[in-house]
């Protein structure tokens, strides 16, 4: 019996569709289930229809899940970089895994867990770019010294303890994520933007003919072709290889209006604000999947810090505190620049003005966000609360497992709560503050990570920045409360950031390969297992490369921005007793609330405010070029009669282009970064 539930994002069947479905006659890949995406009664139907089919074929097979590991490794370490550079985690695994399955014809089913396993293993690593490294920063950059000299961070924690975390509490979320699937892919499915991709690929491989598969070498050559240009301007940019160790761009354009890739507003004239645009093709790639509305979004905090705020905090000689003097110094001060805090009094409004601001607003989005969604996550709750247990939850009968058996998901909290009480004893913690610390990571990835797959299902983006920032909040209040001291409330809250961040990401990155998965007759089981493999390889694999690129940031090896990074870093200080403006940071935090509520974006403002104008305008310039190509190709296709498929290849192929883009700088930075510092590590 299929009952389906209305919310505002349920589309309307069509007729053909009704009919097709009371008959029994809709199949995956129909034309008619295209047309009634998102209707409710569309994936009720499927969904029961799996539970039949979904058992006569194998998804999970060595060589899928062994191309999703080796896929996910490197787009693990090429996301380290984007995410230190940019600000934003955003792998194209999926991508490289879907045109590999397309290439060596693999059944649909098969390429649905192998795309879900690169990303588990990309993006489960997502808290080692975000927090880990504010370790390292509050260890050894003179950034972050306090007033007498020392460091917040006298020892830094061991790699392990920061892995093992990670790892049971990206399986829980995993665990979390198997409740949800039915509630907001089939009970009241959510639109998931950009799925449609997703789907559109799978419906390639299922027709699999020559000429698809000729299709799926012009888009490898197309990733291959951007991929090189972008290395090659990237090593024009970055690379010291010029005589004097300066990279060529540098050698050429090198002055006050250009350096390391950024056209500048000359610092002697940027008193009340710099104006600057970098040169990065990764940025307008990954503006180009955004689309203007989100990138204008990112830009106008960066735009609104640089044109409103920095002249307002000059114009009116704002008090900053400098841990290296412990005094509060006037913006405008000339001797701050002696000490490296700014070459230019708009320079030290922005990291000690803005940069306090833009922390509060990623948190007030943030929380603005779940205040959202309450109404919803208490219906999501109740029916979590009063799901069948047991094997009836995902049990066929005379079949095996459809769904990942419920009855796990109590014994893997116990053993995660034990796993991180004993990981944090045997490295010297005390266990009152382990047991807190564990309640504290389980009870915010169960909840946050909840609202999380709502937002993403929503909007297409997570607020993993703001939910981060509750999570430290939580942590290093309690354990200020509990009488810990600064290092300890800030290496543990840290630590629970980075797991926290994997944990919320596999509930809610991993929603577009379980809805694709549905309307092909996947089981979820399949899908499921596919990520608890990705798991312990992705955060290995994220915990070793982000050791080697926070040492580099840390000591000035390597000059990223790395902002969730530095966000982290200052606002742990700022819990365990900095003397920053609370009047700023509440400011701030105000902002985020409307923002969100004006946009649905506040994160995403808040994280504009904290990055410099250069590299958040290139996200404007491929945003707007995304829509602009995409108004001409729909004339295009209305003109000529192009087909749905031919749109969605159209499509696809610019992802190809701007997958490359992004991958080809990525990679160079990846390379250069790392010979600079492991000879520093090693």
């Amino acid at each position: 019996m299929v009952v389906v539930r209305s919310n505002r994002h349920q589309q309307a069947p069509t007729p053909e569709g009704i009919a097709a479905i009371e008959r029994g006659e809709l199949r995956p890949f129909d034309p008619q289930v295209f047309a009634n995406f998102n209707t409710g009664i569309l994936e009720q139907y499927l969904d029961e229809h799996a539970r039949i089919v979904g058992f006569a074929h194998r998804a999970w097979t060595l060589r899928a899940v062994s191309a999703g590991l080796i896929v996910g490794a490197l787009f693990a370490v090429i996301t380290m970089y984007v995410g230190l550079r940019i600000g934003l985690a955003v792998t194209g695994s999926w991508y490289v895994v879907y045109l590999l399955g397309l290439a060596l014809r693999w059944p649909a089913a098969e390429t649905n867990v192998a795309s879900a396993n690169s990303a588990g293993t990309s993006l489960v690593g997502i808290g080692f770019i975000y927090a880990y490294p504010a370790i390292f920063l509050l260890a050894y950059s003179p950034r972050y010294r306090l007033a007498d000299g020392t460091s917040m961070i006298g020892t830094l924690p061991p790699l392990w303890l920061g892995v093992v975390t990670a790892a049971l509490a990206a399986i829980m979320g995993v665990m979390f994520f198997v409740i949800l699937r039915r509630i907001w892919l089939v009970d009241t499915p959510l639109p998931v933007p950009g799925f449609e991709s997703y789907v559109k690929l799978l419906d390639i491989s299922h027709h699999l003919s020559q000429g698809t598969a000729q299709v799926a070498a012009r888009s490898i050559r197309l990733v291959m072709v951007s991929a090189g240009l972008s290395a090659g301007f990237a090593i024009l940019r970055d690379a010291p290889i010029t005589r004097d160790g300066s990279p060529p761009l540098d050698t050429v354009f090198g002055g006050s209006t250009y350096h390391a890739g950024t056209v500048m507003q000359p610092l002697e004239t940027a008193t009340y604000t710099q104006l600057s645009i970098g040169l990065s093709p990764l940025a307008v790639a990954l503006g180009w999947f955004m689309r203007t509305r989100a990138a204008f979004v990112f830009a106008a905090g960066s735009l609104f810090a640089w044109l409103v705020v920095i002249p307002m905090a000059v114009g009116f000689h704002e008090p900053v505190y400098i841990p290296q003097v412990g005094l509060y110094v006037d913006v405008n001060d000339p001797g701050l620049a002696a000490i490296g805090e700014g070459a230019a009094p708009s320079l030290v409004a922005f990291r000690h003005v803005v940069q306090v601001m833009a922390i509060g607003a990623i948190l007030g989005g943030g929380v603005a966000a779940l205040a959202k969604m309450m109404p919803s996550f208490r219906g999501a709750l109740v029916d979590a609360m009063t799901a069948p247990r047991g094997e009836s939850a995902g049990w066929i009968r005379g079949r095996g497992w459809y769904e990942w058996p419920l009855a796990t998901l109590l014994p893997m909290a116990v053993l995660t709560f034990v796993g991180i009480v004993a990981a944090f004893a045997i490295a010297g913690f005390p266990v009152l503050l382990a047991v807190a610390f564990a309640l504290i990571l389980l009870s915010t990835s169960f909840f946050l990570g909840a609202i999380a797959v709502k937002v993403m299902g929503e909007t297409g983006t997570e607020p993993v920045s703001g939910t981060s920032f509750l999570t430290l909040l939580a942590v290093v209040a309690t354990f200020v409360a509990l009488g810990a001291t600064p290092e300890v409330a800030a290496v543990m809250g840290i630590v629970g950031a980075t797991a926290f961040a994997g944990a919320i990401t596999m509930s809610g990155n991993i929603i577009s390969d379980f809805k694709a998965g549905l309307y092909i007759a996947n089981r979820p089981y399949h899908l499921t297992r596919g990520l608890l493999t990705s798991v312990v390889p992705g955060v290995v694999v994220s915990g070793l490369a982000m050791t080697v690129f926070a040492t580099g940031l840390s000591t000035g090896a390597i000059d990223l921005p790395a902002p969730q990074a530095n966000a982290f870093a200052t606002f742990t200080q700022l819990l365990v007793g900095g003397k920053i403006n609370l009047l700023l940071f509440v400011a701030g935090f105000v902002i985020g609330i409307g923002v969100e509520y004006l946009s649905g974006m506040g994160t995403a403002f808040g994280l504009g405010m904290y990055l410099p104008l250069a590299l958040t305008l290139p996200f404007l310039v491929g945003g707007l070029l995304r829509d602009w190509w995409q108004k001409r190709m729909e004339e295009h296709a209305l003109a000529d009669g192009w087909e749905g498929g031919r749109k969605a290849l159209a499509v696809m192929d610019t992802y190809m282009v701007a997958t490359g883009l992004l991958v080809g700088e990525a990679v160079v930075g990846t390379i250069i970064a790392l010979a600079v510092v492991l000879p520093l590590v090693f």
